[in-house]
Formats: structure tokens, sequence, C-alpha cells
């Protein structure tokens, strides 16, 4: 996996792939087009995957000192020693679909609840 990324990262591939061009990823990556519509058809199917996933997300609650399951208002702000953003929030989602836990991320513990919802406790 570690070759893989070094591949994609050297030859700056992510602003292609950002960008949605997947033709040039394709000939960078094979020098012509073989592959690109399977290319094509995972990424229309991921993209649907990962739309229907934020509506269904649920909220974040944090549990502050006393236990207590405060719902966590959006904005940026350090938590655990952790900044806690919507960009991290989303990648938690991602990391942890299904429901369970605790599991650890730097200095938090994180559980996803039946119903979407993200619990976040800092940990001790």
């Amino acid at each position: 996996m570690q070759i893989a990324a070094a591949y994609w990262t050297d030859r700056g591939l992510n602003a292609y792939a950002d960008q949605g061009d997947f033709r040039e990823v394709t000939r960078r990556i094979n020098g012509g087009y073989n592959g690109l519509a399977d290319r094509e058809r995972y990424y229309g199917l991921a993209s649907m995957f990962l739309a229907s996933q934020s509506t269904q997300a649920g909220r974040v609650l944090l549990i502050d000192g006393g236990g207590k399951e405060v719902l966590w208002n959006g904005q940026a702000t350090k938590y655990g020693g952790v900044d806690l953003n919507k960009e991290l929030v989303e990648q938690l989602r991602l990391v942890y679909p299904a429901p369970g836990g605790p599991w650890t991320y730097e200095g938090l513990k994180v559980w996803r609840r039946q119903n979407g919802d993200l619990v976040l406790e800092r940990m001790k």
C-alpha cells in the first residue's frame, strides 16, 4: 500500500482525481486507457454510497467531564487533544461505519450507535 501511495503522490495524481479526470489518471498509470470504464463505474457507485451516508449520519455527541452527553455544535475545537472539525468527523464516520466501539483514535474513545450517532469521549 505504501508503494501505491508513493506512486500516486510522486505523479501528482490527486489533482486529477479531485477534478474527476479519471481519463488522465488512467493514462498516467497505465500509459493508455485500459480499465477506464471500470474506474468511472466504481467512482459512480462510491459517490452514490457516500452521498447516502451523509443523510444518515446522525449526530455527534461529546461526553463531558461528568459523563453526560452533549451535542457537538459543529464548530472546530480541541477535544481530548484532537482538532475536532467536520473533516475529522467525516473521516471517523468512514473509518467506523458500523455500530460498535469503543475504538480509540488519538486521544479519543469512539462509538457508533445503531441510529448513526457518533459518540466521542476524551481518554483519560
